[in-house]
């Protein structure tokens, strides 16, 4: 498991992870939307529509994010490619296929996240300028529409944000959730005690703090309140692991029928410049399905 699905593995930034210093907040006021189009041979009218980019709490397990294609006009159409460019992304988030936009109603199109530009190059002033190709056909008309992409979340410049904060944690050192639970009773309940693996890359010159590891909504701290941390990480130190306890939040089987993102530790980093950001720490599925296992013998289920 590691810190950047962009290498494959499978620890990711959290949904809902923050920068500090460096990184402004929400998007300012934007400009109305620019418009245009081309249309091929046919009569029909050109479709009333706009894109919206957000990363909803499904897109986040799997890296994903939601490109919302709102009709908002009075006439139905379909969508086989939408695009969005902005200053924010290396590479576009790019969909294709085909389906259909009923009249006052919205599809949401999930994409893999895409790569975000970081470094010298980074816009940093976190208004989203994203721009959305589209092309939608209505009846015999085919139509390619050029529309500003919003960012109605405010959202795109932090998680962006934190991508950049994760390669650079990337290069420093792995961190990762050991596959095996193991279980202690103390006070006459079981508690979980989940091993947090931290082994640095051994090169360059990197470094950061794991300051805290939080709770989630399926498992709290034991004791309940936010473990301090303070583990110093370099890339030429030494591996580490930290034992994180934790019990069952809720003994509700739905939590765990509908469980995306229990198995998510919570961490917040600070790197070397002050940056921070909020990660999280995911689970496999190995590791998850002994969490479930653990919840239900818990909860004498």
């Amino acid at each position: 498991m590691h810190l950047s699905t962009r290498s494959g593995r499978a620890l990711v930034a959290a949904l809902t992870a923050a920068l500090l210093g460096g990184l402004a907040g929400c998007a300012a006021s934007s400009p109305p939307p620019q418009t245009s189009a081309s249309a091929t041979a046919g009569s029909a009218s050109e479709p009333q529509l706009t894109v919206d980019v957000r990363q909803t709490r499904t897109d986040v397990d799997g890296d994903m994010v939601t490109l919302l294609v709102s009709n908002t006009g009075s006439e139905p159409f379909t969508v086989t490619d939408v695009q969005v460019d902005s200053a924010f992304f290396a590479t576009a988030p790019h969909w294709v296929g085909e389906t259909v936009v009923p009249a006052a109603q919205a599809k949401a199109l999930r994409v893999p996240f895409p790569d975000a530009v970081c470094g010298a190059d980074r816009a940093v002033d976190g208004a989203f300028d994203g721009v959305a190709t589209v092309h939608a056909r209505v009846q015999d008309s085919e139509f390619d529409l050029t529309r500003d992409a919003s960012d109605s979340l405010a959202a795109l410049a932090r998680l962006t944000g934190v991508e950049c904060a994760l390669a650079e944690l990337d290069a420093t050192a792995l961190i990762a959730l050991d596959e095996n639970l193991r279980v202690e009773e103390e006070d006459g309940h079981p508690v979980a005690l989940l091993d947090l693996v931290i082994t640095p890359s051994g090169s360059g010159s990197g470094s950061f703090v794991i300051d805290t590891a939080g709770s989630t909504v399926l498992l709290r701290q034991d004791p309940d309140t936010v473990r301090q941390l303070g583990v110093e990480v370099t890339a030429a130190g030494s591996a580490t692991s930290v034992a994180l306890r934790y019990v069952p939040s809720r003994c509700d089987p739905h939590a765990v029928a509908e469980d995306k993102v229990g198995t998510r530790i919570p961490l917040t980093v600070t790197f070397a410049d002050g940056t921070t950001a909020d990660i999280v720490a995911a689970a496999s599925s190995t590791l998850k399905g002994r969490i479930f296992e653990y919840v239900g013998q818990y909860c004498g289920w």
